[in-house]
């Protein structure tokens, strides 16, 4: 797939369907939607929450064109943000490896404490399952989503027990 397609497919946030690699994942977060948006798109913190992530630095506003950049363990990734709907969905592409991605994100509450996420993943490009497969991908998501769960829950018990 050609970083064009995917950009494409990412601002329209889909993935890429006959992708070789993929993978999905969602969680229920006992915290408000709020909550975890905030902390899901604080790119510059990403690394406060999240043990893979050494690295992160959004190059701008949180918005469609703004790059960012990222390291999970020796990897450099370069990423930018495709579409966004504020408090609901984010979708990025990003390059490294050789590999294009498409990660598309969707937050919906559930009630006022109560917020249901979900993550879709592809990876395309030449030879993709050399270097990772879907296995590999789909490994990362219950991390991502754990991590995100524990600490937008603690934020939501600190924001209902100010000092």
């Amino acid at each position: 797939m050609f970083e064009h397609d995917a950009a494409a497919r990412a601002a329209a946030y889909r993935v890429a369907e006959a992708a070789p690699i993929a993978a999905d994942g969602s969680i229920v977060i006992s915290a408000p939607a709020r909550t975890v948006w905030a902390i899901l798109n604080d790119i510059d913190r990403w690394s406060s929450w999240q043990p893979e992530v050494s690295e992160s630095r959004l190059a701008g506003p949180l918005a469609a064109g703004t790059s960012f950049t990222w390291t999970v363990g020796d990897t450099v990734l370069t990423s930018r943000i495709a579409a966004i709907d504020r408090h609901r969905r984010i979708a990025w592409t990003g390059r490294a490896m050789g590999l294009t991605a498409i990660h598309s994100w969707t937050i919906e509450p559930l009630g006022p404490n109560r917020t249901s996420v979900r993550t879709v993943e592809t990876m395309t490009g030449f030879p993709s399952s050399l270097f990772y497969a879907s296995a590999d991908l789909q490994s990362t998501n219950p991390k991502w989503l754990a991590d995100l769960k524990r600490i937008s829950e603690q934020a939501g018990v600190a924001a209902s027990h100010p000092n």
